[in-house]
């Protein structure tokens, strides 16, 4: 696999998206992508997989550039599901409607009562 380390990681992050879609049990599938840039390592597989229809997804990225490139390749592969955010990915509020309820309560609150999910982001 030749070409920069960038390539080759970006094939290696679609090969596992395009693994997980095709192993995911039948049905709606929802994803979140977090700092996503141009959306290239989702919207790529989308575009010509067979679950394309099925698959509720939501990319959140803070560079405007970034999601309105991401907007457009969605638009024109036909993704209809596929929503591009402008915004911090860091603020659990982008896409805690996506994330599935688990129970645990895993993140933390803010004193301005924005919640963070746990772990690192971007």
């Amino acid at each position: 696999m030749g070409g920069s380390w960038m390539a080759r990681r970006l094939l290696t992050v679609q090969a596992q998206v395009r693994a997980a879609l095709n192993d995911a049990p039948a049905g709606p599938l929802k994803v979140i992508s977090l700092c996503a840039g141009d959306g290239r390592d989702l919207l790529r597989v989308l575009s010509d997989h067979p679950r394309r229809h099925e698959v509720f997804a939501r990319l959140v990225e803070l560079d405007a550039r970034n999601t309105a490139a991401a907007s457009e390749t969605a638009r024109l592969a036909k993704l209809d599901q596929v929503e591009v955010m402008t915004g911090a990915a860091s603020l659990i509020g982008q896409y805690q409607d996506m994330a599935p309820d688990r129970g645990g309560g895993r993140g933390r609150t803010r004193g301005d009562g924005h919640r963070r999910p746990a772990g690192r982001t971007c």
